[in-house]
């Protein structure tokens, strides 16, 4: 058996770089040909990777593992071949992929837990988000024509037509609003439509009623569908859409079964759409979609569109395909669901029929929202072949669009192809301090956390990760492309427990609870926020949120986290001598994870539950045995000295235990650990007990003042310095006795130690005032001997 100082001797401390997030993960993105393969095969800690070509940022990665954190990284060159070995460190993995848009090699290193899974483009392809206010509105085309009669009412109202052909919808109403034929109403209605279905503010009720009496007047139900549709849509642009769909609803009636029932039908379910009532929308959607007319082609558009907006993008993109299909010159006519149709071809892979969609979309409608969208994604495209050129296109983008949002992704996609650090840093901050659309602040933050996470700067990157989350919790990124995020959870988390800081982890986990509950890692996130609370002595907080983490599947689907969380469990169960659920959680332990663990806290478990049965000798053997493990460290050494002190109190050793509690402080000042650390102040002070309690008091003296000097604000100070006092007077020091006990009494006036201070001044003072009278008096002993004079400077008590 190594003795007790020996064993602690073993760990010595060596000097240590700062710790960095970087040290438990990196990603590393090199650009690569098009043409560019990879085979990658690890054996044990060795990986050995076969490349096609030298990737053209090769230097990048072997700048970033230069430090020698996560592997060593040796390249081999010979007849054209080239191959880069990695010798990891322990528990490091490794993984690759070949991602596209433009080509790279992505390789990923790090904790396993922090790899999470397959390596995933952390910028995928988002489609645009499109709502159905947005889809076009598609009445049944109007029917106006010149008349040929040369008498008044027509000589009028081709004035009027003249008028209405000239934009000129106020004179139309002014010069044919009395008319009462038909064709004056229609016109007029046209024109009352085409007001109210712009920015003016003109009065609504009139508008409607010229639109209502065009309805009754129309010639056909096609042409009196089209002044109601007109009419609901003039509502819920002012802002009425319940009272346009009400509308709609009564006029259902006259219309059914004529070939004007699918548009009504079709413009009811739009306003139910925009007003949440989803299923009822679709029940009437359904119906038209069975229609094998333009009313079934309108009727697929506003699926898809609904479909688009709630992200149900595989039902979208069938429906369009179908419209394609059946009603190309619908499909063609609508910008909106041509461009949907182009932005779930790119999503989908179908980069051909995208760029085609793309160029259609902008040869017919240059002008029409979002065009700016079109061209940086005709831009994207070029970038998957030509990145070089597509980073002279995003530049001339970012300059000649008109649209604030185009300019701000134009800008996004030239940081992204950037190879300049500094360029794209500062590109990034100019965007961070203008006002931009959320679909470009998501992109934004996610370049801006990644970056910051490549540079070790792991607080800015969850600052950047949170404040995407507070904002846009919904964003499309977080859902298509969460692994960012949930990585910088995860490795936060756990750097800040390594670093020695439990409180921000027990911040990040009550200020994003939720996102520690759905992580695919939740046994790592409740294991990592349990040590925190644990570290913090929040013992029952940590026993609820270890146990939180074996909820759900983590005993089936991971029994390596569920095997460290119950020995977590234990862990905090010791510390609270809790003996009865100590003992069920071990004995499950054991049952299903059996010689799972060989380490610190698995062992002062088992001693710990020995020592609470009353095993002594058992405990004392497995304490000895753990004290000796090669693989403790000195802190954990520390601990265990104070455990087998403890049990050689328990067996009334106290000599060998005053030597462990002394060896365990002489370790720890030697290894320069801090003077505050409450397991040197504990062992000092049990030393100072265990003196006092057996009467040695010289030795208790020494103690007592080293802990006093060491600890003068301690809550224990007053019991020290009133027990010190005893020790001085037992030494035969009663001059410093009465001096360290009026100290104590005027600094504890009203406290228990300062009152015992009190009487013992009081009973000293009576001996020497009045009991050496009484004494001689009675003949029972010599004079007593001259007391020395006090110290110079010094006023008695």
């Amino acid at each position: 058996m190594i003795p007790l100082l020996a064993a602690l001797l073993l760990a010595a401390p060596s000097p240590q770089r700062t710790p960095s997030p970087l040290d438990d993960y990196r990603r590393v993105e090199m650009r690569v040909a098009p043409s560019f393969t990879a085979r990658c095969q690890t054996q044990g800690r060795q990986v050995r990777c076969d490349l096609s070509a030298r990737p053209l940022e090769l230097a990048r990665l072997l700048a970033a593992l230069g430090e020698d954190t996560l592997a060593r990284p040796t390249l081999e060159a010979r007849r054209g071949q080239h191959a880069l070995r990695l010798d990891l460190r322990e528990g490091v993995a490794f993984q690759h992929a070949r991602l596209e848009s433009p080509p790279r090699w992505v390789v990923e290193l790090g904790m396993p837990m922090l790899l999470i899974q397959p390596i995933q483009e952390e910028l995928p392809f988002q489609p645009y988000p499109l709502s159905m206010e947005e889809m076009d509105f598609a009445p049944p085309p109007p029917r106006l024509a010149p008349l040929k009669a040369e008498d008044v009412a027509s000589t009028r109202y081709n004035r009027c037509y003249a008028a209405y052909l000239g934009g000129e919808d106020l004179r139309v109403i002014e010069l044919c609003g009395a008319d009462t034929s038909a064709a004056a109403k229609a016109l007029v209605a046209e024109a009352w439509g085409r007001r109210l279905l712009s920015s003016w503010q003109g009065r609504l009720v009139d508008g409607l009623a010229a639109l209502e009496a065009a309805e009754v007047a129309a010639p056909t139900p096609l042409l009196g569908a089209r002044y109601a549709l007109l009419a609901a849509e003039a509502q819920r642009r002012r802002g009425f859409p319940e009272k346009a769909e009400l509308s709609l609803e009564s006029r259902a009636a006259g219309y059914r079964g004529g070939p004007a029932a699918p548009y009504i039908t079709a413009a009811r379910a739009r306003l139910l759409l925009l007003l949440g009532e989803q299923r009822m929308a679709k029940g009437l959607l359904d119906q038209l979609d069975t229609e094998e007319g333009p009313s079934g082609g309108q009727a697929a558009i506003m699926l898809a569109g609904l479909a688009y907006s709630d992200g149900q993008h595989v039902i979208a993109s069938a429906l369009l395909q179908r419209i394609q299909a059946r009603w190309p010159e619908l499909l063609a006519a609508n910008p909106k669901a041509l461009f949907m149709a182009a932005e779930l071809s790119r999503l989908y892979r179908r980069d051909a029929a995208a760029e085609s969609l793309y160029q259609t979309a902008l040869r017919r409608y240059p002008d029409a929202p979002p065009h700016w969208i079109v061209r940086v994604r005709l831009a994207e495209l070029l970038a998957a072949q030509e990145p070089a050129r597509a980073r002279d296109q995003f530049a001339v983008l970012a300059t000649t669009l008109r649209a604030r949002e185009g300019q701000d992704l134009a800008f996004l996609r030239l940081a992204a192809l950037s190879k300049d650090a500094a360029f794209r840093r500062r590109l990034l901050d100019n965007l961070a301090r203008g006002d931009l659309s959320d679909f470009a602040r998501a992109e934004l933050l996610t370049q801006q956390a990644r970056m910051a996470l490549d540079d070790g700067d792991i607080d800015r990157a969850y600052i950047y990760a949170r404040q995407l989350w507070m904002t846009q919790p919904k964003a499309p990124i977080l859902t298509r492309a969460p692994l960012l995020f949930e990585r910088l959870l995860l490795l936060r988390a756990h750097f800040k427990l390594k670093i020695g800081d439990p409180y921000a982890v027990m911040r990040m986990y009550y200020d994003q609870r939720q996102r520690f509950e759905r992580h695919p890692k939740r046994g790592w996130t409740h294991l990592i926020a349990g040590r925190a609370l644990k570290a913090l002595g929040m013992r029952e907080e940590a026993l609820a949120v270890l146990q939180r983490g074996l909820g759900g599947r983590t005993d089936e689907g991971d029994p390596d986290i569920a095997a460290r969380l119950y020995r977590e469990i234990a862990s905090v169960l010791w510390r609270e001598g809790d003996l009865f659920r100590l003992k069920t959680i071990l004995d499950y332990l054991d049952e299903r994870h059996p010689r799972r663990f060989d380490d610190h806290q698995y062992w002062m478990a088992k001693g710990t539950r020995a020592r609470l049965e009353g095993r002594v000798e058992d405990a004392r053997a497995i304490f000895n045995f753990a004290i000796n493990h090669p693989e403790a460290t000195r802190a954990q050494r520390v601990e265990l000295a104070g455990a087998i002190a403890e049990l050689h109190i328990q067996a009334g050793r106290r000599e060998e235990a005053i030597k462990a509690l002394n060896a365990l402080i002489q370790i720890h000042d030697e290894a320069g650990g801090e003077l505050a650390d409450l397991t040197r102040r504990d062992a000092l002070w049990r030393v100072a007990e265990l003196r006092i309690e057996e009467a040695a008091w010289p030795q208790a003296l020494a103690a007592l003042h080293a802990f006093l000097r060491a600890y003068p604000h301690d809550p224990a100070r007053h019991e020290a310095a009133f027990f010190k006092g005893k020790a001085q007077l037992a030494v035969g020091d009663e001059w410093g006795a009465m001096r360290t006990w009026d100290l104590l009494a005027k600094a504890q006036e009203g406290g228990t130690f300062g009152a015992l201070a009190r009487s013992e001044l009081e009973l000293l003072r009576w001996q020497r005032d009045k009991a050496p009278e009484i004494v001689k008096r009675a003949g029972l002993a010599p004079e007593p001997a001259p007391q020395p004079p006090p110290p110079e400077g010094a006023s008695p008590p």
